[in-house]
């Protein structure tokens, strides 16, 4: 079952934030957050294109929405993202920067630049919670 979710968010994820259809992108972005657990155990791998999608969608507009679903992909997949970053810090060198670094920025300047004060709340507790976890876990 968890093979079919993650197939089928791959294919969701997989068209372009612009040629998607308004509710079609909210349902989608949802649909991550939901099942976030999910990804953690079956597309660990994907989490990052996750997260790019969701970054995509609140640059659309879509700041409530995505910084919730962000959020759940934050906590629901903090282990999968804290593996990918120890994995990345050991095979390069210390001046590159962290890929799950660059797209944490990279998510949080998009929902400080959408406005949404609720959307910023979301993220920002999502990303305190895996920083906590990065902590814990190194």
């Amino acid at each position: 079952m968890g093979r079919k979710l993650v197939g089928l968010a791959q294919q969701l994820c997989s068209v372009p934030i612009v040629q998607q259809h308004p509710l079609v992108r909210a349902a989608t972005t949802r649909y991550l957050g939901v099942f976030a657990q999910v990804w953690n155990i079956h597309a660990s791998d994907s989490v990052l294109d996750l997260l790019s999608f969701l970054k995509d969608y609140i640059e659309s507009g879509g700041g409530k929405v995505g910084g919730k679903a962000t959020r759940q992909v934050l906590i629901g997949c903090a282990k999968s993202l804290v593996q990918s970053a120890v994995a990345f810090s050991r095979t390069t060198s210390p001046d590159e920067p962290n890929v799950v670094s660059v797209a944490l920025s990279a998510i949080m300047g998009a929902v400080i630049s959408d406005g949404d004060e609720t959307a910023m709340r979301e993220v920002a507790e999502g990303s305190t919670r895996f920083c906590i976890m990065i902590r814990d876990e190194t």
